[in-house]
């Protein structure tokens, strides 16, 4: 009986928890989103060398040998920026509870539609889940900036990609700017957006 009673205290709390976290998506989309045609700047990811690293090394014909950079592993260090390498505009609508991201002219840009009452979203068709929600207090990262907001998370594709989708929504306190990050695989390519709009 114990036991019982646990498990459905433990299910009710990841509803409740679960719940709030639409509630906080929905109004953070209410607020920082209206409908319209966004111009979105594209960032491109650069590593500037430290002052104290150490000098690169030589081949045998003299030419620099540059260490395999993980950009992964290195976002949140302080040589990592992010420069514009271009523009992307989109369109935003809603439909009731849906929110709707669309390329303007843009076909390599994935459709999105985000269900802002259950969290979901549809990436390219492909259903990817509400994970978490990010909040980042100081501005030891490329947009140098504290941010917040929310990421999605989708299956690879019978788990045999190198890759899962992924989503990520969120708002710049430097500047009040989004940030829209899309990673996703299209005909065996693998796509990568960073965007500042």
């Amino acid at each position: 009986m114990k036991i019982r009673f646990y498990l459905v205290l433990t299910y009710m709390l990841n509803l409740q928890s679960g719940l709030t976290q639409e509630t906080k998506l929905y109004d953070f989309v209410k607020t920082e989103l209206t409908t319209g045609k966004y111009k979105f700047e594209l960032m491109t990811a650069h590593v500037t060398p430290r002052v104290d690293e150490e000098p690169l090394l030589l081949d045998e014909s003299g030419k620099i040998i540059y260490p395999k950079v993980d950009l992964e592993q290195i976002e949140d260090e302080p040589n990592f920026v992010l420069k514009s390498s271009g523009s992307i505009f989109l369109n935003i609508q809603y439909n009731d509870f849906i929110l709707t991201i669309r390329p303007v002219d843009n076909t390599y840009f994935p459709l999105i539609k985000i269900n802002l009452k259950s969290g979901e979203a549809l990436f390219n068709k492909a259903q990817i889940c509400l994970t978490k929600q990010v909040s980042i207090s100081d501005n030891k990262n490329g947009f140098k900036s504290p941010w917040k907001g929310f990421q999605w998370l989708g299956m690879s594709k019978n788990n045999s990609s190198i890759i899962s989708p992924r989503l990520t929504l969120g708002k710049l306190k430097e500047g009040g700017k989004i940030y829209l990050e899309i990673l996703w695989v299209e005909n065996e390519s693998k796509r990568h957006y960073r965007l500042i709009g």
